[in-house]
């Protein structure tokens, strides 16, 4: 026969709300267990908040490198590769 925990609480979603609310109900003394379908976090670490700040700020690292002459650095060439961006935000 299986082992069989239990618990007091069950959260489901690790996002923000669910991960404050596991932590806090467990610093409490409540035996919690926290349930995600997806990957743990919710969406903003793995397809919104954190993939967007990385495209912003590569937009704005690209920007600065096209006016580099405004900040005393000259280039010829620059360009934006578009495929290591998408790489990076995959993993």
């Amino acid at each position: 026969m299986p082992n069989i925990e239990k618990y007091e609480n069950l959260v489901l979603g690790s996002g923000v709300a669910g991960r404050l609310l596991t932590w806090t109900l467990a610093s409490a003394g409540h035996r919690t267990a926290i349930v995600e379908r997806g990957p743990f976090g919710g969406a903003c670490p793995t397809v919104a908040c954190l993939p967007s700040k990385n495209i912003i700020h590569s937009a704005k690292v690209a920007a600065f490198a096209r006016r580099g002459a405004e900040f005393a650095r000259c280039t010829t060439h620059f360009r934006f590769w578009r495929p290591s961006l998408w790489k990076q935000l995959k993993q």
